[in-house]
């Protein structure tokens, strides 16, 4: 659901909703579009995607035979990589300073993003 939701405010296909200050301003309640929203081509195009999103996760989960394996490879990584490298290297590139701390977390979460990666793969064989 939250993929669908990112997907669809990317490609800007979302059909924003009314605050209540709008509804009460407007003579017949939810049912006037505002001009030029183009409501019908935006869920026209927001139920193709999720289609195509269904139908992508069922072809994936059907060609690839044991997927559990590959999103533990997958989350391992990328645990590490959005909580730990990422944060840190955005607040080395920000300050322009690189501390001895920033070095040793930095590494400690290399280390262990590889080692999630070893054991998940290790598990899945």
């Amino acid at each position: 659901m939250e993929l669908n939701a990112t997907i669809e405010i990317l490609l800007g296909i979302d059909v924003p909703f009314l605050v209540p200050e709008d509804i009460a301003t407007k003579s017949n309640g939810l049912t006037t579009a505002p001009q030029g929203s183009h409501v019908i081509s935006k869920k026209l195009s927001a139920i193709t995607q999720r289609v195509i999103m269904t139908i992508l996760s069922v072809t994936i989960s059907i060609l690839v035979p044991d997927f559990g394996a590959m999103m533990a490879l997958l989350g391992s990584f990328a645990a590490f990589a959005l909580c730990l490298i990422g944060p840190l290297s955005a607040k080395v590139a920000l300050t322009g300073h690189f501390s001895v701390i920033d070095a040793i977390l930095l590494a400690v979460g290399a280390i262990m993003a590889i080692w999630g990666m070893v054991a998940a793969a290790s598990a899945a064989t």
